[in-house]
């Protein structure tokens, strides 16, 4: 997958200050970070960044540190059940994940670039040529797509269990297969948690100055942040997770592309990519709780989409978009070969929210898209 990088936003909020006088039926303390001395025009970004960023990264360290331990106790003495059991928590993890990928393109995760744990697909061949070189220093600029979830997902899932069982017990590179696999579960935890550390209070915290650039500043306003990442997010997932597997972009069915190719659960990871977008759009905690979200600002400044509420639209587009990717069937590679139109209907309904994400909802809060197109739409 492409590295992509998110340019200065350019933000021009004349009516941040109305969205936060309206509140949902109920809201959410935040869990992290200060909210003492801010205005009240900081609310919705107080939310979004303790009760969905910090709370997301929190539950995304819980499950690549419960990966970790699984994987050292898999790797000091090989099992079958204990990877049947490594397997389950690695789809866990691959699942949180996905709910910290629409914050990759600011603040502390692009500090630490933490979208290199998961380029896709993984470099198998250079993913071996480690391991039969006995290199564990995954760090390096040459393996950035040897590493992260992709690479963990082609050691765990790339043979049936019978092979994948021998490869980290009798095979000649057995050692060495365990000792790549560690380092690379090491990295994934090392990663997540400085961005995770860099964010709170007791950290970094970064929280502090997300929560306080509600857009006065062109150049630096956080609403403008998260809503191109929003922007962006979706176009990764339209284009690398639906649109080139498919054979969209030419070159025909590549089920090869696919995320999550091994392990067989690529379309429960758009849907959970979908869902937590939505959760951003409507300032939805990990809770579950409804608290301030930018479907607030376009309900107060009464945002119309061809003389219907665009926040209406918006939501329902959600909707559709969320169930026709559930209604597609895992493993992914199967269905694209044998249920094309599944596939290509979801991609149509992913492809409506983007344009309406990124060109109706960014218009109305007068926020300026400014990372590079995949396609242009």
């Amino acid at each position: 997958m492409k590295r992509f990088i998110l340019l200065s936003s350019s933000i021009a909020f004349t009516f941040l200050v109305m969205i936060i006088s309206c509140k949902k039926g109920a809201t959410s303390t935040p869990n992290t970070g200060d909210s003492t001395n801010v205005t009240a025009k900081d609310s919705t970004l107080i939310n979004i960044g303790n009760n969905i960023i910090i709370a997301q990264y929190q539950s995304l360290s819980i499950a690549v540190t419960s990966l970790d331990s699984a994987i050292i106790d898999f790797t000091q003495s090989p099992d079958a059940t204990k990877l049947l059991h490594v397997q389950a928590i690695f789809k866990t993890a691959y699942v949180a994940r996905q709910y910290t990928s629409a914050f990759d393109g600011f603040g502390p995760a692009m500090d630490i670039t933490l979208r290199s744990i998961d380029y896709f697909p993984s470099n198998t061949t250079k993913v071996d040529a480690n391991i039969a070189g006995n290199i564990t220093n995954v760090t390096s600029a040459g393996n950035t797509t040897a590493k992260g979830f992709p690479a963990i997902d082609y050691l765990l899932f790339g043979s049936d269990n019978a092979i994948v069982l021998a490869n980290f017990t009798t095979d000649a590179s057995a050692s060495s297969r365990k000792n790549y696999l560690n380092a690379v579960s090491a990295d994934i935890k090392s990663e997540v948690n400085a961005t995770l550390t860099a964010w709170v209070t007791t950290g970094g915290n970064y929280i502090t100055q997300f929560s306080a650039a509600p857009g006065s500043d062109i150049n630096s306003s956080s609403y403008g942040l998260v809503v191109n990442q929003m922007a962006q997010d979706i176009d990764i997932l339209k284009q690398y997770k639906i649109a080139i597997p498919l054979g969209l972009t030419g070159g025909g069915i590549q089920a090869n592309q696919l995320e999550a190719f091994y392990s067989g659960i690529s379309a429960q990871l758009i849907v959970a990519q979908l869902q937590s977008l939505q959760n951003i759009y409507l300032g939805k905690s990990v809770q579950g709780v409804n608290g301030l979200g930018l479907d607030d600002y376009l309900v107060k400044i009464n945002a119309q989409y061809h003389g219907h509420s665009l926040n209406d639209t918006i939501q329902s587009q959600f909707n559709v978009a969320i169930a026709k990717m559930q209604a597609v069937n895992d493993p992914l590679s199967t269905t694209i070969q044998t249920n094309t139109a599944a596939l290509t209907a979801g991609y149509t309904e992913v492809q409506k929210l983007l344009v309406l994400l990124k060109s109706d909802m960014t218009s109305a809060m007068g926020i300026l898209i400014t990372f590079e197109d995949n396609d242009g739409d």
